[in-house]
């Protein structure tokens, strides 16, 4: 079967540059402004990935479009002020004194970054909605007229809280406008770049100075960095470097293994293995760090010696396949499990466990752990069937 089917009809055709930058030319004469990056997303008829397909971002489509581009930054949409206030002077109404910043943040409408971001502090916009704000060190507070560098407001302000900076603004927002217009360009502190090279790949690049002032060796990516320093930062060259490892006993197989400086001392077995073997003997009965004489063991006072006596009548070896006690500690790192026949559960009484009965040699078989897990809960043992 053959189908006649026309491939453009189903995958557009591509959006080309004259089309995308007359679109963009179209939402500009909308706005009548330069549009941002978000306003095009808005009111523009392509997607991000069509600007991105022929520019490197909204900026260099801006001006090649013909637009004066400027600070576009998109900013959070701000509450009112005549909201702020309201805010305040509501909170006021119902408390019958002038709101601290705790009240309005836990009883108020709003929390204290929007009062922050347009009045610039808390109490800035309790004297806008015509209040004396709370302040408990006011008589030894040192307070100054500061001009706002941006819009020219006069404001009086705590000279603690400002002593640290070169310009002074009356909002958040009065800021960023400063920043956008001054800060740019040969004026940010982040323009001028000094020429270097990667150490390790050697391309050319340029960092800022203060990067190129407090770094020994400089790299393009984080791949050179990480090449770089598996080569030249290894061994004794390596600025951790406390002498390399030395060489240990284990204490249970006696063979000879590394370990750092630091662990020296602290460990005593070269594997899990060997520490199972040492905890086997090491941690029994009154050595062990949880035993309890007082306590009543649900295998029964005298289940050691039954088990002593049943692996010795089956030749320390599993009555299932034959593995012998000296190939199950090589494997599982522990000695063989002693299986009961019939289950402790049925010589349970009135009084307990019956573990005399439950112990008998006759009803317990030497078992490897993998046979052991087999034959658990069958009432017969491998030589009766």
């Amino acid at each position: 079967m053959c189908f006649d089917v026309n491939l453009y009809s189903i995958v557009p055709p591509a959006i080309s540059k004259q089309e995308l930058l007359d679109d963009l030319r179209r939402v500009g004469e909308k706005l009548k402004k330069t549009p941002s990056a978000q306003e095009y997303k808005k009111y523009g008829q392509y997607s991000d990935s069509c600007v991105y397909r022929h520019f490197d971002g909204f900026v260099e489509a801006r001006e090649e479009a013909g637009f004066e581009d400027g600070d576009l930054r998109s900013r959070p949409r701000g509450i009112s002020r005549e909201k702020l206030i309201n805010a305040i002077q509501s909170l006021r109404t119902e408390l019958g004194r002038v709101p601290r910043r705790e009240e309005m943040r836990q009883l108020g409408e709003y929390s204290e970054e929007p009062f922050r971001r347009v009045f610039g502090t808390w109490g800035d916009a309790v004297i806008e909605a015509g209040y004396e704000p709370y302040r408990p060190n006011a008589d030894n507070a040192e307070r100054k007229i500061y001009t706002c560098e941006y819009c020219g407001l006069k404001r009086e302000a705590l000279v603690s809280q400002n002593k640290r900076q070169n310009n002074w603004f009356c909002s958040e927002s009065c800021k960023n406008d400063w920043q956008a217009e001054n800060v740019v360009g040969e004026s940010h502190h982040q323009y001028k770049r000094v020429s270097t090279q990667c150490s390790w790949c050697e391309e050319p690049m340029s960092v800022i100075p203060s990067v190129f002032a407090n770094r020994t060796n400089m790299f393009c990516n984080t791949n050179c960095a990480g090449k770089w320093y598996s080569k030249y930062r290894v061994g004794d060259r390596s600025p951790g470097y406390d002498g390399g490892r030395v060489e240990v006993t284990c204490q249970a197989c006696g063979d000879i293994y590394e370990v750092r400086k630091a662990r020296v001392g602290v460990t005593r077995f070269c594997s899990y293995e060997c520490l199972g073997r040492a905890r086997i003997t090491e941690y029994r009965g009154e050595n062990n760090p949880n035993y309890n004489p007082d306590s009543t063991d649900k295998t029964g006072p005298n289940w050691l010696e039954q088990r002593r006596k049943r692996i010795k009548k089956d030749n320390a070896s599993c009555v299932a396949c034959g593995m012998n006690m000296r190939e199950h500690k090589e494997k599982y790192g522990f000695e063989l499990d002693i299986h009961h026949v019939l289950p402790r559960y049925l010589f349970n009484g009135p009084d307990g466990l019956d573990y005399e009965s439950a112990n008998k040699v006759s009803n317990l078989r030497t078992m490897c752990r993998a046979c052991h897990r087999r034959w658990e809960g069958i009432p017969l043992s491998p030589s009766q069937i």
